[in-house]
């Protein structure tokens, strides 16, 4: 059965409501961040849930169908975790690269520092971890990846690629742009699969406190201690870029495994679906093998380039010397 017209192009209002987010948020929000700091990034929190429901009223949309929520499965929790914690290694080598692309990326994370330490550190738990998870969530993976799916895309891929370029863009940071719009897909992919907005919440939630429980532990005013900060150099970088590679590799195959787990239960859906299904995986199997060997390769010829240019560099500074 084709879609109707005006269907088909039914995310057109989603990216509508995003440009609309965007004029908010360099307008209204930029003001409110300006004067209440960090509580001022909670209160824009509760803008995009105001946004929300102004959507989901005008666009005359079904609150079931854009905030679908049920019970879900223990293994679709250990699933979520699973893939939380995995995700974690590869997001760490993208975000070294931007580091090595981008150097004024550690000025942003010093303003975040200083950002955070204006409040209890409770507090900003709370508005960094909770609040997004939240607010974020029901305005990208409800109303606008509703309005994408609903458009009917022969492949989820553009779905996830357009959420994940939305959602890069949504942060206002060029420095941190792959990481985000990565975190967008693997989130819009756990709202695909699932058909349950409290996954991709509780992905967002482990991930955004995992990242603000180590800025806590790396930070040294708010330990009360004095370690001072060393920035390495590109070569130290490059080096633990190829080692952050290397696991990498290995971590996709446990991303595989939580989204697996995430997923319909094989058994629970009808003989055409099953059969698509496993094509599916079996290609996924295929793509997540090449991935892993492509990431192991680059990790290893990292290492090997510079460690041994730091053994020749030794070399020679020991035949100057005798």
């Amino acid at each position: 059965m084709k879609l109707l017209r005006q269907e088909r192009f039914f995310w057109i209002r989603g990216v509508v409501v995003f440009i609309i987010t965007m004029a908010l948020m360099f307008t209204l929000g930029y003001w409110v961040q300006s004067n209440f700091g960090l509580y001022g990034v909670f209160y824009t929190q509760l803008l995009f849930i105001v946004i929300s429901i102004a959507g989901i009223f005008i666009l005359r949309l079904k609150v079931k169908d854009v905030l679908p929520v049920k019970v879900p499965r223990m293994s679709q929790i250990f699933g979520v975790i699973i893939m939380v914690i995995s995700a974690l290694i590869p997001v760490a080598a993208l975000a070294m690269i931007n580091q090595l692309v981008f150097p004024e990326a550690i000025e942003t994370a010093d303003f975040m520092g200083e950002l955070f330490r204006s409040t209890p550190v409770w507090i900003g738990f709370l508005i960094v971890s909770v609040a997004p998870a939240i607010c974020e969530e029901i305005l990208h993976r409800g109303v606008i990846q509703h309005t994408f799916e609903r458009s009917g895309f022969r492949s989820k891929w553009v779905t996830l690629l357009s959420i994940g370029l939305i959602f890069g863009l949504f942060h206002i940071d060029y420095t941190r742009y792959a990481v985000t719009a990565l975190l967008g897909i693997v989130m819009a992919y756990i709202m695909i699969e699932t058909k349950n907005i409290l996954l991709p919440m509780l992905y967002h939630f482990l991930h955004n406190a995992i990242s603000f429980s180590a800025g806590v532990v790396e930070d040294a005013d708010i330990l009360g201690e004095t370690t001072p900060q060393v920035m390495p150099s590109n070569e130290a970088m490059l080096t633990g870029l190829g080692f952050l590679l290397i696991l990498s590799a290995g971590a996709l195959f446990a991303i595989r495994l939580g989204a697996r787990l995430i997923g319909a239960r094989l058994s629970d859906l009808d003989e055409e679906e099953r059969q698509r299904r496993m094509k599916e995986r079996r290609k996924m199997r295929i793509i997540t093998v090449i991935a892993s060997s492509v990431l192991f390769v680059m990790g290893v010829i990292l290492i090997a380039v510079y460690v041994g240019q730091a053994e020749m560099f030794q070399e020679l500074v020991q035949e100057l010397m005798n």
